[in-house]
């Protein structure tokens, strides 16, 4: 059991593996309600956007999940 005090952390690894690709697999179909305003994938990259990054900024994303932040981040176009 996740909650259980003695546990060394395998418990909350294997259900990590368990639902991560499930997750990755939702927040893509998400994409599909782009049409009607719900666009998650744009959200992503207006956020990332905003925060004005320049080269050797450093990004501390809590609570990251999957990690569908990563790849954004990295493209970020430093040349602006």
């Amino acid at each position: 059991m996740i909650n259980d005090p003695n546990s060394n952390g395998k418990d909350v690894l294997e259900t990590y593996q368990q639902r991560a690709p499930k997750y990755d697999l939702t927040v893509r179909l998400f994409n599909i309600f782009a049409w009607f305003g719900f666009n998650i994938s744009g959200w992503r990259r207006q956020a990332i956007s905003a925060l004005n990054l320049k080269p050797g900024d450093t990004v501390v994303d809590i609570g990251c999940g999957t990690g569908l932040n990563f790849p954004l981040l990295q493209q970020t176009d430093h040349r602006r």
